[in-house]
Parts: C-alpha cells; structure tokens; sequence
C-alpha cells in the first residue's frame, strides 16, 4: 500500500490527513476523503479510512459517531484553540 500511495505522490497519508483535518472540529469522513482527493486524486477512499482508523486507534482521532471524526488534543501537530 506504501508503494502505491508514494505512486501517487503521497509520502506519509496520516501526515497529510493531520495536516488538513487538524484544526477542524467534526468532519465526515467523505470530507476528509474529498481533502485528500483534491491534490491527490489516486488515493482510493479505503486508503483514508485505513489511514483514519490508525489515527483512533493511536488516540489522535475521536469517533463522535459512526463516519464522523474529532481530532483531540494529543492530536500531533495540533495547534491549539
């Protein structure tokens, strides 16, 4: 998957998702999809969400609910409110 994302110009896709989803509040995840497809139209919409789920699972994101996202303040680049 690495090779394919690099193909695609994407060097590190989780950076990419904190760098355009960090300062949001709540974001569906066909936002955050829409996000990256803008600049980089190769990445497949099950690469964000593999990519989404790394970040709830390492505490960065939080589930508001099903398909909806909040990033938290351990978020890693983060800057605050």
């Amino acid at each position: 998957m690495n090779e394919r994302l690099r193909a695609a110009g994407v060097p590190n896709l989780t950076q990419l998702l904190r760098d355009l989803l960090g300062d949001s509040t709540e974001f569906p995840t066909y936002k955050a999809v829409q996000a990256v497809q803008r600049d980089h139209p190769h990445v497949t919409p099950k690469q964000v969400q593999d990519a989404i789920t790394r970040l709830v699972a390492r505490g960065e994101l939080r589930t508001v609910r099903r398909g909806i996202y909040q990033p938290t303040d351990t978020m890693r680049g983060r800057r605050p409110r």
